[in-house]
């Protein structure tokens, strides 16, 4: 009994192809993520270690390099968002735009706070992380 329900619940998922499947999805955006994540703050080391040592501005922040990263890493967080929602049973049209949203405002916000805290490790005015809240 308890194995013919338990093939009747596993029956009853939807069978996706490779493409559709929201957890190749969702890997995916966790290794575009990872990856570009990853490069994104080597960048950022690299220009710190060069500004400390070799007392080279730290600006311009917008770069081919940073660029990419960083939309690499928010494109990521996409696919991440969009296969969380699809496990979820959302459509992959709502689950896409609701994704792009939540990861384009929080990409804009966040390369706001890096590039001031980059504008202030220049001028030599870095406040303390309290100052901020």
């Amino acid at each position: 009994m308890e194995d013919q329900l338990i093939d009747n619940v596993i029956r009853s998922y939807p069978d996706y192809s490779p493409v559709e499947d929201p957890f190749v999805m969702l890997f995916i955006g966790v290794g575009f993520t990872v990856a570009f994540g990853v490069w994104f703050a080597r960048i950022m080391q690299l220009k710190i270690i060069k500004f400390e040592k070799e007392n080279i501005s730290p600006i311009p922040l917008k770069n081919f390099n940073t660029v990419t990263s960083w939309t690499g890493a928010f494109t990521g967080l996409t696919l991440f968002f969009c296969g969380m929602l699809q496990i979820f049973d959302f459509s992959i049209s709502k689950s896409l735009l609701a994704s792009f949203t939540i990861s384009t405002i929080s990409g804009i916000t966040m390369w706001g706070v890096i590039k001031d805290l980059i504008d202030q490790l220049d001028s030599g005015t870095i406040k303390e992380i309290d100052e901020y809240f």
